[in-house]
């Protein structure tokens, strides 16, 4: 498998799919735009020839900059039901979904279920996050001791 493997499966998806817009942005990397506040980016990664999807929850802000909010969000990524297999990462002060895949692995059709999964995945944590930010209560209280943010 290859980058150029990778771009002939995302142009072909881009010019079949009615999911979402999808550009190329350079040589290993294309936009996904699935709505007008949910973006993703697909990558190629050649160290492990992986399709990578990262797409932004949320920004951190005073109520959500605090190590038990962040240690509670890393806690999230053991149990993958609620992030369907994709992690949360941190780059900066933006919060993001992160999903991989083996591009040996990668069929068009099923592409497109998993990027309408990752979006949606996306979306669902999207709003938990942003209910986070509209209250005045930290994390801290509104999140189970088990460390799951449902």
């Amino acid at each position: 498998m290859s980058k150029a493997f990778f771009n002939e499966t995302m142009a072909k998806l881009a010019a079949s799919w009615q999911g979402a817009h999808c550009r190329e942005l350079d040589d290993a990397s294309w936009l996904l735009v699935f709505s007008q506040d949910l973006t993703a980016s697909a990558d190629y990664c050649p160290f492990t020839e992986q399709l990578v999807l990262f797409a932004p929850v949320i920004t951190l802000d005073s109520q959500t900059r605090n190590t038990d909010f962040l240690l509670r969000l890393l806690n999230a990524n053991f149990s993958w039901d609620e992030t369907k297999g994709a992690c949360f990462a941190i780059e900066q002060d933006i919060i993001a979904l992160v999903w991989r895949h083996p591009l040996k692995m990668l069929e068009q059709i099923k592409l497109q279920d998993a990027l309408l999964s990752f979006s949606e995945t996306v979306s669902h944590w999207k709003s938990r996050m942003q209910e986070v930010e509209q209250t005045t209560e930290t994390m801290v209280s509104s999140v189970p001791d088990n460390g799951v943010l449902c």
